[in-house]
């Protein structure tokens, strides 16, 4: 697994925790209860009703949503990134095969040139 992907992969955990900490909960209303939970002394301490409160809460919310949604644009550039290092390893290889090619040629001319350099003093 690359660095890019892992690193994709540890940013999607901690999106993923961030918004599930903070997603919104079902609410208790006067619709669900038939009362409101300010009329009920026993739901002031519940859980629901602390999501009434604080106008940050729809901020840490909305932010935590909004890094999902922003998930994709990270895996699309965690994976251009593989592509462009894979397209990079793969110029590095293929200069290296034409290096090594030329390379072989260069010794085969010498050798050559060696021959006729030897078989024109033996004449």
């Amino acid at each position: 697994m690359t660095s890019a992907v892992a690193a994709f992969r540890a940013r999607v955990a901690r999106a993923d925790a961030a918004y599930r900490r903070t997603r919104p909960r079902t609410r208790r209303t006067a619709v669900t209860t038939g009362r409101f939970p300010a009329d009920d002394k026993q739901a002031l301490m519940t859980r629901e009703t602390t999501l009434y409160a604080p106008a940050e809460r729809l901020t840490i919310d909305l932010n935590g949503h909004h890094d999902m949604q922003l998930l994709n644009e990270a895996l699309a550039r965690a994976q251009m990134e593989d592509r462009l290092r894979e397209a990079e390893e793969q110029r590095r290889a293929r200069r290296l095969v034409r290096a090594r090619r030329l390379a072989r040629k260069a010794e085969a001319a010498s050798l050559r040139a060696r021959r006729a350099m030897a078989l024109s003093i033996l004449r």
